[in-house]
């Protein structure tokens, strides 16, 4: 089945509470990319498993009572929203110290282009979803690679002395850093645009 679009007719069967053929096909057609992602981003299969019945009893609440329209597009909107924020759930404590929540802080600025100078705090769900990206880029570098990018932006470390702490040059602290701040971005983009 296709997921790119929304199939009104098919949200408009599941307002029937009752209809257990329509929530069968919403429920073949929605549990694999909620799963895929949810996998994506470093949960465990019975983590993902428990966001997607989460996310099915969020849907089994709201669809009776939603109204689709095509030119707004809420539906998928919603459920994107939906899924990360249970997959946020699992991150929760991922985010503890002051000097941490600071290095997130900063690198959520770089991400999402936000001014460096700005007052703005990021939400407990922003942090949830860098935490989220961070985990998978982390599975994506190598993990020599992932310390001197710990050292150098999350702890603050000078880059030359990362380089003597990992027997390293201060450039190629630099360029890892660089080349893992972009992984970062990427995969905090895909975190945005969620499954669907």
């Amino acid at each position: 089945m296709d997921c790119d679009t929304t199939d009104p007719d098919l949200l408009k069967s599941l307002k029937g509470i009752e209809n257990t053929d329509a929530w069968v096909r919403f429920e073949r057609l929605y549990r694999p990319p909620i799963l895929t992602h949810c996998r994506g981003v470093g949960l465990t299969l019975d983590q993902a498993e428990e966001v997607v019945q989460e996310c099915f009893i969020q849907c089994f609440r709201y669809l009776p009572s939603f109204e689709y329209s095509v030119a707004v597009g809420r539906f998928r909107a919603w459920l994107n929203l939906t899924v990360n924020q249970r997959i946020a759930e699992h991150f929760r404590d991922s985010v503890r110290s002051d000097r941490l929540k600071t290095a997130y802080a900063a690198l959520l600025r770089d991400l999402s282009g936000t001014y460096p100078g700005s007052n703005a705090n990021p939400s407990i769900f922003e942090y949830e979803l860098v935490s989220m990206a961070f985990r998978k880029t982390q599975a994506e570098v190598e993990p020599k690679g992932w310390q001197v990018f710990e050292a150098h932006v999350m702890h603050g470390l000078k880059s030359n002395e990362v380089a003597r702490q990992f027997g390293v040059s201060a450039i190629l602290v630099r360029v890892t850093t660089h080349r893992i701040r972009k992984i970062l971005q990427r995969n905090w983009k895909l975190l945005q645009e969620g499954p669907f």
